[in-house]
């Protein structure tokens, strides 16, 4: 019996010591002491240390346990670490990468990488790097112990690259870990030339002006844009001859998008003049207007049009009498045509002698013709037998240029036209 004693006291003081130790290794936790205090804990409770246990914690011994009977707790990770296997771990650092997808062969690009880390651990360093498989080589193009890095770089062959943002940190156990993202760009060659899709103004428009400022609309959809220029050239015909002036030169700086180039010309001669558009890209594609048959011809006149004759019919009429009055006119540089003379004015002056600029009325207007007739009835209200009248034809062409003006003299019979 003595000995079936001893051995229970020793197995008894073996137990409770297993289960001692036992504890302390389950709840051993720095946040509330070794033993934890279950009752000054609430559920769900942050745990300051970085690197101790996470999950949660199942109590079934009452000294341990706030003198409770069972209670359950959690222990959570800080910012900065993730709960793996009942430990807290580290978060790697992140990284994101801003750039093209798509890319052209010696184009450059430009690439931009920024690094973050929780509330745990150092940044050490980050970069951005690139592969083209199978090649097991990485390019670095650029590295920093900063947590941001940018680079300018051209993909010298075409095909199928990886670009990585790589960041580095380390931590307080002596651990390090690195975290990257990865961008696929695909590389082509671009062989599309520049799309020019107007230059205005045009010969629809001619003008009189002693400034013309031409704008150019270009697109380039791959590579992008580098440079537009603009040149004139007076010949009247297709530019083949005469000399062409380069007006100027827009650098566009890579642009994808719609891009307008204006260019400001000073005209020194009338006449229909070439106005030429080469736009050139990035990877050295160019496109002309007039390889394209689509060259912007601009017309400048500075002419006035002349009033070359005024009739009437009767040559002199009785009081109240009907009387034609026709005007001729001719535009040596617009042309009689629908982009010649616009407008033609057949005007009388109601006053009797000298005109009086008041009483100028508008017998008719005419539009796009050599030729502008009106019908006058002879005579107005304070007018008399013998009243002379001035009759004035006023012309302007396409350019906004006016006919010098022109009058001549009508007078009235002494006879009176009876119904």
């Amino acid at each position: 019996m003595k000995s079936f004693i001893l051995v229970l006291a020793v197995l008894t003081t073996s137990l409770f010591g297993f289960f001692s130790l036992s504890t302390k290794s389950v709840f051993a936790n720095p946040c509330d002491g070794n033993p934890p205090n279950f009752s000054s804990w609430a559920s769900g409770q942050d745990c300051a240390p970085i690197y101790g246990y996470c999950g949660t914690v199942f109590c079934s011994s009452a000294p341990n346990c706030g003198g409770d009977e069972e209670r359950v707790r959690g222990y959570n990770c800080n910012n900065g670490a993730t709960c793996n296997g009942g430990t807290c771990i580290p978060n790697p650092p992140a990284c994101s990468l801003t750039g093209p997808t798509v890319a052209y062969t010696n184009i450059p690009v430009t690439y931009t990488g920024a690094a973050s880390i929780g509330a745990i651990g150092t940044l050490t360093g980050m970069g951005i790097d690139r592969n083209l498989p199978p090649s097991p080589t990485w390019t670095t193009l650029c590295a920093s112990t900063s947590n941001t890095c940018t680079t300018n770089t051209t993909f010298p062959a075409v095909g199928t690259y990886y670009v990585n943002c790589n960041a580095y940190a380390s931590y307080s156990n002596g651990t390090t870990q690195m975290g990257y993202v990865s961008k696929t760009v695909t590389v082509t060659t671009d062989t599309t030339a520049p799309t020019i899709n107007s230059v205005t103004p045009s010969v629809a428009s001619p003008a009189n002006t002693n400034s013309v400022v031409f704008t150019a609309n270009v697109t380039d959809a791959q590579s992008g844009l580098n440079t537009v220029q603009i040149s004139i050239n007076p010949d009247p015909n297709s530019g083949t001859t005469g000399t062409w002036t380069v007006l100027g030169t827009c650098t566009a700086n890579g642009t994808i998008s719609a891009y307008n180039c204006a260019q400001t010309w000073t005209p020194t001669t009338e006449g229909r003049h070439a106005v030429r558009v080469v736009a050139l890209d990035r990877s050295g594609n160019s496109t002309t207007n007039s390889t394209t048959n689509a060259l912007t011809y601009f017309l400048v006149d500075k002419t006035r049009p002349t009033v070359t004759s005024i009739t009437t019919s009767p040559l002199s009429g009785t009081y109240s009498s009907q009387v034609q009055i026709t005007g001729t006119v001719s535009d040596t540089v617009s042309g009689i045509t629908s982009s010649g003379v616009k407008t033609i004015y057949v005007y009388v002056n109601s006053a009797n002698g000298t005109p009086v600029a008041t009483q100028w009325v508008r017998l008719s207007t005419c539009t796009n013709l050599t030729q502008c007739s009106g019908t006058w009835i002879a005579g107005y209200t304070g007018s008399s037998a013998g009243s002379t009248h001035a009759i004035a034809i006023d012309a302007y062409d396409a350019a906004g240029n006016q006919a010098v003006y022109t009058a001549i003299n009508y007078t009235l019979g002494s006879s009176y036209i009876c119904d």
